[in-house]
């Protein structure tokens, strides 16, 4: 019984680290992605009547 709560342990603490760094990953493409955009793009254009 102990070696089942230690691969649980185990278990749980691997998902939380693939997890955490998926996260960071996804967060860094974002950002990149964002800061690619120049600073008079970041506002939508003007309505042209």
């Amino acid at each position: 019984m102990a070696a089942e709560r230690f691969t649980t342990i185990n278990f749980r603490l691997a998902v939380l680290g693939l997890t955490a760094y998926t996260s960071a990953f996804v967060c860094e493409a974002l950002r990149s992605g964002i800061n690619t955009v120049p600073s008079d793009r970041s506002r939508p254009p003007a309505p042209s009547a």
